[in-house]
């Protein structure tokens, strides 16, 4: 896999972990897929001047909750992301129905859009 660290976001002392790495390696970037409530979560964790890049929303929440004050006084960013370029000349009407059925399919086990799990490793 390549990680140097792994973090599970559902053990109990998650918080803490990743306080202690984000405090030792300041991460400035995070891209995330997933989205969900969970992305709140992380963007208050970050440290400041971070930014946090939205490219999807498989966890089929899109709406994210944000802390206006640290957004401000941490100078971080949220930003979004879309492959193709081309898709900005589509109305955002289509666009948004193509990328439902893209998000409801990977949610869903993947058969169009997803890819084969080759090796999973214990946490």
């Amino acid at each position: 896999m390549g990680a140097e660290y792994v973090l599970n976001t559902t053990d109990a002392d998650f918080d803490a972990k990743f306080k202690e790495l984000s405090d030792k390696l300041q991460p400035e970037f995070i891209y995330d897929h997933i989205m969900g409530d969970f992305a709140e979560k992380l963007l208050g964790m970050m440290p400041p001047y971070s930014r946090y890049c939205i490219y999807g929303g498989m966890a089929g929440k899109v709406e994210m909750n944000i802390n206006i004050y640290d957004m401000l006084l941490n100078q971080k960013q949220v930003i979004g992301y879309y492959w193709n370029d081309e898709d900005w000349k589509k109305p955002k009407e289509e666009v948004k129905k193509e990328l439902d059925i893209v998000n409801e399919d990977l949610v869903n086990g993947g058969k169009i859009f997803g890819f084969p799990i080759l090796k999973s490793y214990p946490l």
